[in-house]
């Protein structure tokens, strides 16, 4: 039995043997693949892009099995980085890259051989910087846990970002916004740095590309506010309002529900109506009304 399990483990230390020597041998051996390759376009000084071009090339390249293995899984994205400054334009504001420049520009190991490419040329236009300042616009997704609530808005720093251009791209561009951001199960104040869309990043160069936002989540509270004056618009004194004073429920998270009181809310009755009326509210940033006692109130004038 024990000579069983020996002739067991040595067949097995074999197949492994047999497989590690295989898989050398396949991997030294050289193939052909194709590539996705980062293109990064640089607009000689004091310009800027004008032609929307690709993100990517697709290169095809031969080499080793190994080497191929270390550029798919292993190492980061190859890029390829062309530099117009150094180009000669073929025409005013106009470039012509071909197939050798492009090569050149690609940041590969030298056992790497370059087949072919696509596209094998590109022509670019470029114009005069044009800078603005614009707002940022944050995209979100963003859910609280059971009992918690968002309060306010997001505060996001920067708020304003500058974008570089052709002034034809840059002036009808009236705010920037933010890659999409999912958030769930909030249950406490959270911050977040959220990169800025790509969108038109072949065409404009935005500065900062990410900016910080935090959002004030608090635990929901409910609480009554006793001697809410309602009122009429532009206090008009000839309007007669029965009840005055009204019993409301608001609801909030917890720190900002603690702070508000009945001068902090304003209930107002519309212009030109009588019988009875459901006030409307002005209340603070992040509170809402669940319920007032009585739901409306008799309006009367004593103007003729």
């Amino acid at each position: 039995m024990a000579r069983r399990k020996h002739s067991l483990g040595i067949i097995a230390i074999a197949v492994i043997l047999g497989s590690l020597l295989w898989g050398y041998v396949s991997l030294s051996g050289e193939y052909e693949a194709d590539l996705q390759v980062l293109l990064n376009v640089e607009p000689p000084p004091n310009q800027a892009l004008i032609s929307t071009i690709p993100n990517e090339l697709t290169v095809r390249v031969r080499t080793t099995g190994l080497q191929l293995v270390n550029l798919k899984y292993l190492s980061t994205t190859p890029q390829c980085y062309i530099d117009l400054g150094l180009i000669r334009p073929s025409s005013d504001a106009m470039y012509t890259v071909d197939r050798d420049d492009i090569i050149r520009a690609i940041s590969l190991p030298g056992a790497i051989q370059i087949v072919s490419l696509q596209p094998t040329t590109l022509s670019i236009a470029t114009g005069d910087v044009f800078t603005k300042t614009v707002p940022v616009s944050l995209r979100m997704n963003v859910s609280c846990r059971e009992g918690f609530v968002l309060v306010g808005d997001p505060m996001i720093e920067p708020t304003m970002i500058e974008i570089r251009g052709t002034k034809s791209v840059v002036e009808s561009i009236e705010r920037w916004p933010t890659e999409r951001l999912a958030l769930d199960d909030l249950f406490e104040t959270r911050s977040a740095t959220i990169r800025l869309s790509d969108s038109l990043m072949m065409l404009l160069r935005v500065n900062p590309g990410e900016i910080k936002a935090t959002f004030n989540v608090q635990q929901l509270a409910e609480v009554e506010i006793h001697d809410v004056e309602v009122r009429s618009a532009n206090d008009d004194p000839s309007v007669i309002i029965s009840p005055s004073r009204i019993t409301i429920t608001i609801r909030g998270g917890t720190e900002i529900i603690a702070s508000t009181m009945s001068a902090d809310i304003e209930a107002r009755i519309p212009p030109n109506v009588s019988g009875p009326v459901t006030p409307t509210f002005n209340l603070p940033a992040g509170v809402t009304v669940v319920s007032a006692t009585p739901s409306y109130v008799q309006v009367s004038s004593t103007s003729k």
